[in-house]
Order: structure tokens, then C-alpha cells, then sequence
């Protein structure tokens, strides 16, 4: 174990895809989902396992049990924006992911959930217009 703090890799660190990795790492670890001995390595490194948490992050925390529960009821993440405050928020993280401003743990955390962050669950059905 390395003694005193441990270390942190700054949101303006020029090495992103070590950050963005570490950062999936610890989404992963939130969601109970990171490999025990993954874990435990990365541990005796000294990681945080603490995330900077601010309103967006508690929102996301928020969302993201919203959609585990529509998951479990309905056994899929194909969510339609007229389902409400959930419909509506994945289809803004999917904007966001086209744009190149979703951050890669979350798009991990929603892979890891099941969700095609590609296409919205109202393009995988035909419309009503087509018939």
C-alpha cells in the first residue's frame, strides 16, 4: 500500500486516456461491476475510490437507478423519450455521445447496463407515418 495521499490524475492532466480509463474504472467499481482482482490491484496502488461528486453526478447516480429499475420490470434498456424524465434523459446522454461530449465512463456504465447508446428506441420502430 503507498503511504500518504493517494494519487489523483487532474481533470487537466494531459494524459486523458489515462484519465478517462481510471475514471471508466471507478464507474465500473460504483456499479459493482469492476473485476475483484481489477479491484484489489488497483487498490494497493492507492486509488480513490471516492468520485468527485457534484449535481450532475448525483443526477446521473439518480438516472442510472431509474434505468436499472425499467430494466428490471421490462428486461431491456430500449427506453422511448415519451416515457418520461428517463425517456427524456437518455436521449440527451445518446445527443451527447454523438457530440463527443459524453464522458467514456458513462458510456461504459450505460454499455455495462445494456444500452445501444447508437440509436434511440423510437428508430428501432417503424412509424406509423411508413405504413
Amino acid at each position: 500500500m503507498i503511504r500518504g495521499k493517494p494519487p489523483r490524475i487532474p481533470h487537466t492532466h494531459p494524459n486523458s486516456s489515462l484519465r478517462d480509463w481510471l475514471s471508466h474504472q471507478k464507474g465500473l467499481y460504483a456499479l459493482g461491476i469492476l473485476r475483484p482482482d481489477r479491484a484489489k490491484a488497483l487498490s494497493q496502488l492507492g486509488v480513490d475510490w471516492s468520485l468527485e461528486r457534484g449535481a450532475h453526478d448525483l443526477q446521473w447516480d439518480s438516472m442510472i437507478g431509474e434505468l436499472l429499475a425499467f430494466r428490471q420490470e421490462h428486461g431491456h434498456c430500449m427506453v422511448y423519450q415519451r416515457y418520461g424524465a428517463l425517456g427524456q434523459w437518455l436521449s440527451r446522454q445518446r445527443m451527447l455521445w454523438r457530440r463527443g461530449a459524453l464522458p467514456a465512463s458513462r458510456i461504459a456504465q450505460l454499455h455495462a447496463l445494456g444500452v445501444d447508446i447508437r440509436y434511440s428506441a423510437e428508430a428501432a420502430i417503424p412509424s406509423s407515418k411508413n405504413k
